[in-house]
């Protein structure tokens, strides 16, 4: 009875600030607000939605950390019921970071956590004799940096409310609108609302799904591409059309970001097409690049009519005149229709066969002509071919194939044999992929894109979806930027302990993906010993030929394993003979060759090669596939104060966005040991100033041509405009900037009219609803409306 009067008690209405019926209908606050002491809220629903509201506006999240309840007798039902008492809200950060220490060292991880054991939270409290919540202690004091991001990517800014949703449904249903379209119509809307691209895009795809909405034509298509071009005037767009027709026979295009993420990324390029995404069957082609944190990026996109020569050499040609670059490396299928497009139109590029591919190719062309049993005996044998460290002993290894299986010959000549050097590790061992074999970034994205589309999509329902990715791909790099600097990253022991001064400068200037690869090699490299040979003892150092395949039938069968078919997936198995290695520099640039043994597998080791100019050489070849420091050297580093560091002994591709601009810093910094007593000043004569030579093949940097400036300067105008944006913010000074950008805008429109004004150009119908024309011109010349294109005819599909 005593709770029930508790209840009943008339609330005490002081003069204290009352939240409540006012904030029910809104989603968030968009006037500044305050905590004090004595606020009171009507219910615990609007008093956390007003503390959420109150961490989004001062960038930081404000998260449930305590709740005590107490206990109630209703009077009506005679039912006992659990009423909050008190909470406590506290930031994000709060708490403390507690490793597991419970691992081997080569096993632990550089984990990441955000807890800096914040203090800041609010106590509340719901007494007996009141009907309001009341804030009764604060600590609004941050023990750590609140970033300017935190507003724009935490989950929990970031959700739809239901009105957004129905104005999605209501431009997807009526307007038949797109992701870009509607994007640009809700954001003066809802200005303080984020409307992440993939958040979006799966709002319209469950509604097209719930509605049956069927997409559009091929011109509807055009007209999405041409206006994404009118806001991204460097974006390339071009179109196949039928001059007798009007058909679209095919089409090309490249935003802008995709042309800056080529002139940084294009030394390898994955190619590959896939099928059933369109309604007229005309497969997808899509180029993948790798970018500074190991993610897969679209760098370009097209649709053909069909699968020849003379389609590939089109749209290869389309990479170069969009860009003006050429890829160091391209890895595709094994269609011959490509490989002869590559010798055409990339002919400075390697290029490199998916080993995926050529595995699902074998069983398929030569098991109905060997028979079951020599077809077994013989992928034992092509493998064991493949994987031979030297030219000379593949051909001897090849010539014995074709001598023991006479049947695949045909097949075994041509492709096989012909295209050895774009799969036989002994001619692809010396070429940088990025540690990629095969084209499964490219089926990767293919099956995402499968899920969107399907054989009975538009060819705008997958212009959508793949600028969906895009977005989604560039809201990620941000997100993992922001996550990399406001989480705490503590460091494994041996890296902490040996490597620390090394470990502040990849963290500085490398992604922090590449970071955390090479933080496992600094780990792992503790599982090893080191023996220094004699110069002229390692020109006489033959044991590492012994077979390798042998050793890894040996263990295969010994561990019960499956045979794998790639040496480069057997973890620490030699890639190179150290011959091979010195043969590779001239004598007298070698001042030391170490060997590197492990403790639990001794016949495992390699050879690491120091040279007189710093750089070195390892026989994994992990810095030459891969581009990343190997353990083998950082085992090394710890034993010799010769083995030294620079971070430009890898390729420039994996440094972070921003250290692009400080390239000329980073080159003049010097060579540094393990430990700060071993660091080497460098002069201008030192020959390891920048560019720090490489040793091997296809290790480059990407080149910028003269004609493709202009991509590369709206990157890096991008990247000025959003650091002048985030002063601006800090300093309050909005009003300032935007004036000066203005001034600008009216000073260029003023010499775009005058020259307009100068120059006669053909006369277009006028639109009273559209200031913006349907018109554009070909590569071809041919001058073209968007709305007289003709849908595509359906592809018959080829049965192989």
């Amino acid at each position: 009875m005593e709770g029930c009067n508790a209840l009943q008690q008339e609330p005490d209405r002081s003069t204290d600030i009352i939240l409540g019926s006012e904030l029910e209908n809104f989603d968030s606050v968009t006037n500044p607000i305050e905590l004090s002491i004595g606020l009171r809220f009507d219910t615990w629903e609007i008093a956390e939605r007003y503390l959420k509201e109150y961490g989004r506006q001062n960038g930081f999240v404000v998260n449930r950390h305590r709740v005590e309840f107490v206990e109630f007798h209703d009077c009506q039902s005679e039912n006992s019921v659990r009423i909050a008492k008190k909470r406590t809200f506290a930031c994000e950060y709060s708490g403390k970071y507690k490793p597991n220490k419970s691992k081997p060292i080569e096993q632990q991880h550089n984990k990441g956590s955000k807890k800096t054991d914040c203090k800041w939270h609010v106590n509340m409290s719901k007494p007996h004799n009141s009907d309001f919540i009341h804030i009764t202690f604060m600590d609004l004091e941050h023990n750590h940096k609140i970033l300017a991001d935190n507003a724009r990517f935490a989950t929990t800014f970031r959700k739809f409310n239901q009105s957004i949703l129905n104005e999605i449904e209501r431009a997807v249903v009526y307007g038949r609108c797109d992701a870009y379209t509607i994007r640009n119509l809700l954001q003066p809307l809802y200005p303080n609302q984020l409307f992440l691209t993939q958040d979006l895009s799966n709002a319209i795809q469950k509604i097209k799904r719930e509605k049956q909405i069927t997409g559009s034509d091929a011109s509807q298509l055009l007209k999405f591409l041409l206006e994404q071009q009118k806001e991204e005037p460097m974006m390339f767009v071009q179109p196949l059309i039928n001059v007798d027709s009007n058909r679209l026979c095919g089409i090309f295009w490249m935003t802008a970001n995709q042309i800056i993420l080529w002139s940084r990324y294009s030394d390898v390029v994955l190619h590959d097409n896939t099928s059933r995404t369109n309604k007229y069957n005309f497969p997808l082609s899509l180029f993948i690049l790798v970018d500074n944190d190991g993610k897969s990026r679209l760098g370009a996109q097209a649709f053909l009519n069909d699968e020849t020569q003379e389609s590939y050499e089109w749209i290869l040609q389309q990479t170069l005149d969009a860009t003006g670059i050429e890829p160091k490396v391209i890895i595709t299928d094994m269609d011959p229709a490509m490989d002869a497009a590559c010798q055409t139109t990339y002919s400075n590029a390697y290029h490199v066969h998916c080993i995926w591919h050529m595995a699902q190719n074998l069983p398929k062309r030569l098991k109905n002509k060997l028979g079951t049993t020599d077809f077994k005996e013989f992928i034992h044998d092509f493998w064991k071919t493949r994987n031979s460290l030297c030219v000379e002993v593949f051909e001897q290894r090849f010539q014995t194939l074709l001598n023991k299986f006479p049947n695949g010959n045909d097949y075994l000549h041509d492709p096989i044999y012909l295209t050895r050097h774009s799969w036989a590790r002994a001619f692809t061992s010396r070429v940088f992929t990025a540690g990629m074999q095969s084209t499964q970034r490219v089926e990767s994205i293919n099956s995402i894109i499968h899920k969107v589309v399907s054989s009975s999509s538009t060819m705008a329902n997958v212009a959508e979806a793949l600028d969906s990715r895009m977005q989604k791909e560039e809201m990620n790099k941000s997100f993992i930027a922001w996550k990399y600097q406001s989480t705490m990253y503590y460091q494994p022991f041996v890296v902490e302990n040996f490597f620390s001064n090394i470990n502040s400068i990849i963290q500085k200037y490398l992604s922090p993906q590449i970071v955390e690869e090479i933080h496992k090699q600094m780990c792992e490299s503790v599982l090893y010993r080191c023996e220094m040979l004699d110069i002229e003892d390692a020109f006489k150092f033959d044991e590492d030929q012994l077979d390798q395949n042998e050793i890894s039938e040996n263990q295969a069968m010994t561990n019960g394993q499956e045979e794998v078919n790639n040496i480069e997936e057997y973890y620490d198995y030699r890639q190179t003979y150290l011959k091979a290695l010195i043969n590779s520099v001239p004598k007298e640039s070698i001042k030391e060759v170490w060997q590197i043994i492990p403790y639990l597998v001794p016949n495992s080791y390699q050879h690491v090669i120091i040279l007189n100019d710093g750089t070195h050489l390892c026989t994994c070849l992990l810095l030459v596939s891969h581009g990343i420091i190997c353990r083998h050297y950082f085992k090394l580093m710890i034993e010799n104060p010769n083995a030294l560091f620079h971070i430009l002994l890898m390729p420039t591709r994996w440094l972070q966005d921003d250290a692009w601009n400080q390239i000329d810093l980073i080159s003049n910094k010097p060579f540094i040991g393990t430990s700060s007593k071993n660091l080497k000043s460098t002069s201008s004569s030192d020959p390891r100033i920048y560019p720090i030579p490489k040793h091997h093949n296809n290790i480059q940097e990407v080149e910028v041509r003269h004609h493709t400036q202009k991509k590369v300067y709206y990157g890096r105008i991008m990247g000025h405009f959003k650091q002048a944006l985030n002063y601006s913010l800090e300093d309050n000074d909005q009003e300032n900037l935007d004036n000066i950008i203005l001034t600008y805008i009216a000073e260029k429109e003023l010499k775009q009219q005058n020259k307009t004004q100068s120059v006669k150009r053909k006369t277009l119908k006028d639109n009273d609803n559209q200031n913006l024309s349907n018109e554009f011109k070909t590569s071809d010349g041919y001058v073209y409306n968007v709305n007289d294109i003709e849908d595509p005819i359906k592809r018959q599909e080829c049965v192989s």
